[in-house]
């Protein structure tokens, strides 16, 4: 985990230290629609999309498309980035609590989980 803000190049070395996938997480959280507690401390999709040669840079490996707080045209657009960039296709619950956001509710279809999980084994041997 790597806190909104901080600069790429302060962590490149320790994340590069570590077996680690780099994955950009729930990306387009910030534009869920309606009400919610996401857009409160998320961008919107547009500005990561103007960030994302910055995350490409910093060689991220992954994306999050699967996420409650995406929509089917948040994730739609996502593959695309994924497919374009030749990132694995995350997912997950984000879960915190039983109600607001409960496990098991955004996963990989099998597919997705074999890239995945062959990125992951290719990085940790």
């Amino acid at each position: 985990y790597v806190p909104s803000g901080v600069d790429l190049q302060l962590v490149q070395q320790a994340v590069e230290s570590f077996p680690v996938m780099k994955v950009l997480a729930h990306p387009a959280a910030g534009s869920f629609p309606g009400k919610n507690h996401y857009k409160e401390v998320l961008p919107p999709l547009e500005t990561v999309a103007e960030l994302l040669p910055e995350f490409l840079a910093f060689g991220i490996q992954g994306i999050e498309v699967h996420y409650p707080a995406h929509t089917d045209a948040h994730r739609r657009e996502l593959i695309e980035w994924a497919a374009t960039y030749d990132l694995a296709i995350s997912g997950g619950s984000d879960c915190h609590d039983a109600r607001e956001r409960p496990l098991a509710v955004a996963g990989l279809i099998e597919p997705e989980w074999e890239q995945f999980s062959g990125r992951f084994e290719s990085i940790t041997g």
